[in-house]
């Protein structure tokens, strides 16, 4: 009998065993802190592992606010470490290209687009201590899958139904990516999954008054990994009206079980009243990070456009820092499968009581969650499909429950469903995820200095013939690679015939140096717009970081004469740079802009590992 029971099981026993060695390769194929806010959670459990306390909430550390049970379960694990060297040398930015603001938040020019980190050789060793944070995690999600299998085996008692519901949310690209990072989402999903079984537990074999209270701590749970598990509680309190005889029993086990609820959450949000004036610290947010809030109406054109379009897209899978992107008609097949699902269910559900009940239920879950979210983006802009994974394993019963209608076919429906699903997966891991964050990088291209012509202007000076107008400017990175200086075709001669002559546009180090670059532009090139920037393009000067440059125009045969002109600033509007015309300081500055190849270089400087402040 033994041995019958682990053959029918072995299906869904294999697909788990696949959903988690996908996981660990999600783990490992993504790079620590290339997920987002996984600095900000890894700081939380560290803090935790330092002080024996609760963080402080402030920029230092965003998801203070956050409930703490995930972090105190993964504190342990939480030792000390060096970051990468970007987060070690501030003064590195211009190394690596990177520039974080106040909230170590990048900046989206980032030359390693999409990615912001790597990963280099050593870094198994050197970030030993978050990967297997990120392994413990990955157990969170495996639990979910274990869970939602069960759930749709309760309402079915069918094993395909069963597998499916298991590759749907253990093989989704989406709940990888973020059960193989440090966040509190896999968390999240793993007591909400335990809850919605015992939730289906219940509507399908009625009242019982262990997997109630069961049911009850997994909500408590789901609530101190992440606040938005609260839309479980009035579908869990719906079961429980649906299966008691009468009101007076509704009651008591209301009473009961969140009771028991309340106990358990309880300490969390007497700590927050205490510290923050406020049970869940929500007030306190807009203080702390005040850039984030957006305030909008519930009819402002975001929740038609872009709050839809991201939610959709990141539920399924939108990796990074929301930077990557799955390709379009997998975001398609996605969709035709929840439509196909969606068929059978109207298929279905008017056929059994208990099937309307559940579905009904997993509904509201959904709709409780989506409704929670477009509440928070009315301050805050964030359309993430993470943020309604509270009820992932809600969709995913749906889903299967839909799938699995037709019970002649549903085994063979199971198969294709997991083979296409493990196909997503493993392509989004493979063609997507590692093929952006191990390609080749070329160096990009970016603005060094940047001399504006927008301010208050003095006279043009007129270009002459075989005069040499000279702008001195002081680099700011390494690699310099370009310089441009803008000329004005003089309103007088715009429509007057063809122009001739040419410009020698030159580079060198010293005033009266020998020039590194120079380069000869037509006269004809730059004739048919009012303003032009000359470019002067060279091989990348290694070591040109904070050192000085003189770029020269010298202007030869124009005609007619004065044709072209220098926009002035009417001031020394660039401190560190002199504008000469034929070596007679001007007072002033000319328009210019010089360029640097920037490395996309997240690695050590070299072999030995640098030195920096543990984590």
């Amino acid at each position: 009998m033994l041995k019958s029971k682990i053959l029918y099981w072995m299906p869904l026993s294999i697909v788990i065993a696949v959903c988690a060695i996908t996981m660990v390769l999600w783990a490992f194929i993504v790079p620590v802190y290339e997920s987002p806010d996984e600095l900000h959670h890894w700081k939380y459990a560290q803090y935790i592992h330092s002080h024996l306390a609760l963080p402080p909430y402030t920029t230092d550390y965003l998801e203070a606010p956050q409930p703490p049970l995930y972090y105190l379960l993964i504190a342990p694990l939480a030792s000390s470490m060096r970051p990468p060297p970007i987060l070690q040398h501030p003064e590195f930015e211009r190394i690596f290209g990177f520039h974080f603001d106040h909230l170590l938040r990048v900046h989206i020019d980032s030359p390693c687009w999409p990615h912001l980190f790597a990963n280099c050789p050593g870094d198994s060793h050197r970030y030993w201590p978050i990967r297997r944070a990120r392994l413990v995690t990955i157990t969170f999600g495996l639990i979910a899958v274990v869970f939602t299998a069960l759930a749709v085996f309760e309402v079915t008692k069918s094993r395909p139904g069963a597998v499916m519901a298991a590759a749907l949310i253990g093989f989704l690209p989406q709940f990888d990516f973020r059960s193989a990072s440090v966040n509190n989402d896999p968390a999240l999903v793993c007591f909400s999954a335990i809850a919605t079984y015992f939730i289906v537990r219940m509507i399908v074999r009625g009242f019982e008054i262990v997997p109630a209270v069961c049911g009850s701590v997994a909500i408590a749970l789901a609530f101190l990994s992440k606040i938005s598990a609260a839309v479980l509680v009035p579908v869990f309190a719906a079961a429980i009206l649906l299966t008691a005889p009468n009101w007076r029993t509704r009651f008591q086990r209301w009473a009961y079980l969140f009771a028991i609820c309340g106990f358990i959450v309880l300490p969390w949000l007497i700590w927050n009243k205490w510290v923050y004036g406020d049970i869940l610290a929500s007030s306190k947010i807009a203080q702390t990070v005040p850039l984030m809030v957006h305030k909008k109406s519930i009819t402002d054109p975001y929740f038609r456009t872009e709050f839809l379009r991201k939610l959709s897209q990141s539920f399924f899978g939108y990796f990074g820092w929301l930077t990557l992107k799955l390709p379009r008609f997998i975001y398609q097949g996605y969709a035709m499968l929840y439509l196909v699902a969606w068929c059978g269910l109207l298929f279905s559900v008017p056929k059994r009581e208990k099937l309307l009940w559940i579905s009904l239920l997993m509904a509201a879950t959904a709709l409780g969650s989506l409704a929670f979210l477009a509440y928070a983006n009315l301050m805050y802009e964030q359309p993430q499909g993470r943020l309604i994974y509270q009820s992932l394993s809600a969709i995913v019963v749906l889903v299967a429950l839909g799938l699995g209608a037709i019970p002649r076919i549903s085994k063979y429906v199971a198969a294709v469903v997991v083979i296409g699903l493990f196909s997503v997966n493993i392509y989004a891991l493979t063609e997507v995820v590692h093929r952006a964050y191990s390609g080749p990088q070329p160096l990009q291209t970016s603005v060094d200095v940047q001399i504006d012509g927008d301010l208050a202007e003095s006279t043009p000076e007129a270009l002459l013939p075989d005069h040499s107008y000279t702008q001195s400017f002081i680099a700011e990175h390494d690699n310099l690679t370009a310089v441009e200086v803008e000329v004005i075709l003089h309103d007088a001669v715009k429509a007057g015939g063809t122009k001739q002559g040419s410009f020698h546009l030159s580079l060198s180090s010293t005033r009266e140096g020998p020039p590194l670059a120079s380069v000869q532009i037509s006269a004809d090139a730059v004739a048919g717009s009012g303003s032009t920037y000359l470019h002067l393009g060279f091989l990348p000067i290694p070591d040109s970081a904070q050192k000085k440059y003189f770029i020269s125009l010298t202007p030869q045969d124009l005609i007619p004469a004065g044709s072209y002109i220098l926009r002035l600033s009417k001031g020394d509007s660039y401190p560190d740079g002199t504008f000469f015309v034929d070596g007679r300081d001007t007072g002033a500055d000319t328009v210019l802009r010089t360029f640097y190849n920037r490395p996309c270089w997240t690695c050590p400087l070299s072999n030995t590992e640098l030195d920096g402040p543990l984590e």
